[in-house]
């Protein structure tokens, strides 16, 4: 039940990999290092609006307190998710992400690739 992780490590490339510091394919690292730098999601937008800075703390606060052992036992990803917010500012790339059927945007002010694009159901997450 390690859907959300392994669907964002299936979309990640070289580059990405190389500007998270990541090594390996190991999503427990993969957490780790997400975790390592967690940091208010400034100028991102999400829905083509910007964060309340009480959203950003409230994110960053998800993120710190995250138990990385639960990850077998799923995760249960928003539509304003905060691993995604954190993605999409460390990476500088959109986000599409379809939840049940609706489009979820997420977009740094300034992008620098193609868009990342993932979807989920109420039980299951993938890269799209």
């Amino acid at each position: 039940m390690t859907c959300f992780w392994d669907g964002i490590m299936g979309s990640l490339n070289k580059n990405d990999k190389k500007e998270l510091g990541l090594n390996d394919n190991n999503i427990y690292t993969l957490i780790e290092i997400l975790q390592k730098k967690n940091i208010k999601t400034e100028n991102i937008k999400w829905q083509r609006k910007k964060l309340t800075d009480r959203e950003l703390k409230e994110n960053m606060k998800h993120i710190g307190s995250y138990k990385k052992s639960t990850a077998k036992g799923g995760y249960l990803c928003g539509t304003q998710d905060p691993f995604l917010l954190l993605l999409c500012f460390l990476l500088k790339r959109k986000i599409h992400f379809i939840y049940c059927g609706t489009l979820i945007e997420y977009e740094p002010f300034s992008v620098k690739k193609e868009t990342l694009k993932y979807k989920c159901d109420r039980g299951h997450f993938v890269r799209n």
